[in-house]
């Protein structure tokens, strides 16, 4: 008794390319110039996406830090403890899950 093989599933057609940045003079440039080509280069490499997003990866590990440090050293009952360390740790949270989510929508 032989198999039939069954046919790979066929993938969505690949959307028409990304049309190429056209650099025109705009007419605010005067002399920033240059200034508004180095954003456009930043721009079109999503540089300031990445450097934000590290810069929250930092704060949370700094946030984290503090909070080991403070549950290892802290003189009150450990449920106030943990009370403070969800008192300064969740807005930051919240501010890391805003960040997370604009980075991966800003990269469609």
């Amino acid at each position: 008794m032989s198999e039939v093989p069954t046919p790979p599933p066929e993938s969505a057609p690949a959307g028409p390319p990304a049309p190429a940045r056209v650099y025109k003079r705009r007419d605010s440039d005067k002399w920033f110039t240059p200034f508004t080509r180095f954003w456009d280069w930043i721009d079109d490499r999503d540089i300031d996406k990445w450097v934000v997003s590290l810069i929250i990866l930092y704060g949370t590990v700094d946030v984290m830090r503090w909070a080991m440090h403070y549950a290892e050293n802290g003189d009150r009952p450990g449920l106030e403890i943990a009370a403070i360390i969800a008192a300064v740790s969740a807005p930051y949270m919240a501010l890391q899950g805003f960040a997370v989510k604009w980075f991966f929508e800003a990269r469609q």
